[in-house]
């Protein structure tokens, strides 16, 4: 795929998103990457993946200060409990 596509990370271990994902690559052009753990959700790997978008149902991780301080807007929903349960992270364009 190319690189003027628009790129998109689904941030979620749940077997149960595996349908959730496979709709969102057929109903969402662009080009869809899923990141299973924690430990493969870094800086380093969204500064290589360069999406304008990160959604994360049910993620029951800390999220790392370097990845949502970076020039980044969040937008939280449903953040009244302690760990976040969805969250759409919108990067800005530099």
């Amino acid at each position: 795929m190319g690189d003027s596509l628009k790129k998109y990370v689904l941030l979620t271990g749940k077997s149960w998103h595996d349908r959730l994902f496979e709709e969102l690559k057929r109903k969402v052009p662009g080009e869809w990457v899923r990141i299973r753990n924690k430990d493969a959700f870094t800086e380093k790997v969204l500064t290589e993946i360069k999406p304008v978008k990160i959604f994360i149902p049910h993620w029951s991780y800390i999220i790392p200060d370097d990845i949502y301080e970076k020039d980044r807007k969040s937008t939280r929903l449903n953040s009244s409990h302690l760990v976040i349960s969805y969250a759409v992270f919108c990067l800005k364009k530099k």
